[in-house]
């Protein structure tokens, strides 16, 4: 009985021991992301929020398709490099609270890029996909800053 909670107590430690070196490889490795992760990813939001001055109908549908397979596209390369089968969720509050804002923003961002279509006033398209371009690359920064932080210190 006393060898079997031993074993027991041993193989637990060992298990954590585990999942926390899984936890420091991963956030080392979101760390050293690409330089270029943030900056594509904002590119392809920008276009997505941009679509709707390609027309409300068809030429939206395509723009607003290819900013979402460039998306998509970003992600796969992100997860090849760093050989990953999927890249982790927020691994705590703040990196939640980053990705909250951002879809909250886009989303914003987006009915009124369709507002200033409906109502021709493409100018103010450009001022809104400008910062939301903006917004995008400091939160996609930020977020993998927060993420990996996280990760480290084992939130």
């Amino acid at each position: 009985m006393e060898s079997e909670n031993a074993n027991t107590a041993t193989s637990a430690r060992a298990a954590l021991a585990a999942i926390a070196t899984d936890r420091q490889r991963l956030g080392l490795r979101l760390k050293s992301q690409t330089w270029w992760t943030a900056p594509a990813q904002a590119l392809a939001i920008a276009a997505f929020i941009a679509s709707p001055a390609a027309g409300i109908t068809v030429g939206m549908t395509m723009v607003a398709g290819a900013a979402s397979l460039a998306l998509f596209g970003i992600d796969h390369l992100v997860r090849k490099q760093m050989r990953l089968l999927k890249l982790p969720g927020p691994a705590g509050p703040v990196s939640l609270m980053i990705i909250i804002v951002l879809c909250v923003v886009m989303l914003g961002a987006f009915v009124l890029s369709i507002v200033f279509e409906v109502t021709d006033q493409r100018a103010w398209i450009v001022l809104t996909t400008a910062v939301v371009f903006v917004v995008a690359l400091i939160s996609s920064a930020l977020y993998d800053l927060a993420n990996a932080r996280e990760l480290l210190r084992g939130c």
